[in-house]
């Protein structure tokens, strides 16, 4: 404590110029090393199987669509893919069937890309973006995927699907990624009796396991 006190002023002035020098140079060498390190890469070439699961909206009501996606990963950023979805429950349609289906048959599928920025060596963003086609048909209860003849509306037009969207993706493993995508599907261009256009498009959330490097 003495010797503290008895300090004086340019032996602090000192002191403090080396403790400054010490951390510009801890600094420097710190960045010297993240600059030079490797970016991390948030896939590793390959394909990849992605189950999805996606909750959203068709003809107001909350909709919950399945589906599978195949994956190609061009480099550690650039992702490709072919995806499909399907409604899982009820919805109703906007008017009965021939034979009194009143419920919705919605799905829809196309090509897909995504980049991906490492945000750290597990977690990475990626803008991606979806084009494809869609329809809606009546359905004969809730797990009748199969379309007969009298569910199908004769009439439709199949529908342009665009999808934009954000995901986020952690690497669990180096074969397991669990991703996590906020989107808005715009449905036009095609008609439907069982439900308009305008009540196939909205906002989604999805999350997808994706398997792979194979």
């Amino acid at each position: 404590m003495t010797t503290l006190l008895h300090t004086t002023r340019p032996q602090i002035i000192r002191r403090f110029a080396a403790l400054l020098l010490l951390v510009i140079v801890t600094a420097g060498s710190a960045w010297a090393q993240f600059a030079t390190a490797p970016s991390p890469q948030p896939f590793q070439r390959g394909w990849y199987l992605t189950p999805t699961a996606q909750a959203t909206t068709l003809n107001g009501e909350t909709a919950v669509l399945t589906g599978f996606r195949i994956n190609w990963a061009v480099t550690p950023q650039l992702m490709l893919g072919l995806e499909s979805y399907s409604l899982l429950n009820e919805v109703a349609a906007d008017a009965p069937s021939p034979d009194g289906n009143t419920d919705v048959h919605f799905f829809y599928s196309g090509l897909s890309a995504e980049y991906a920025f490492a945000v750290t060596d597990r977690l990475s963003i990626a803008p991606r973006a979806l084009i494809g086609g869609g329809e809606a048909h009546w359905r004969d209860g809730v797990w009748d995927g199969v379309i007969q003849r009298m569910d199908k509306d004769d009439e439709h037009q199949t529908s342009l699907v665009l999808e934009p969207g954000l995901s986020t993706h952690l690497s669990l493993t180096s074969w397991l990624h669990v991703g996590v995508e906020g989107s808005y599907r715009f449905v036009t261009g095609g008609t439907s009796r069982v439900i308009s256009q305008d009540d196939m498009s909205g906002f989604a959330g999805t999350v997808a396991l994706r398997f792979g490097r194979l």
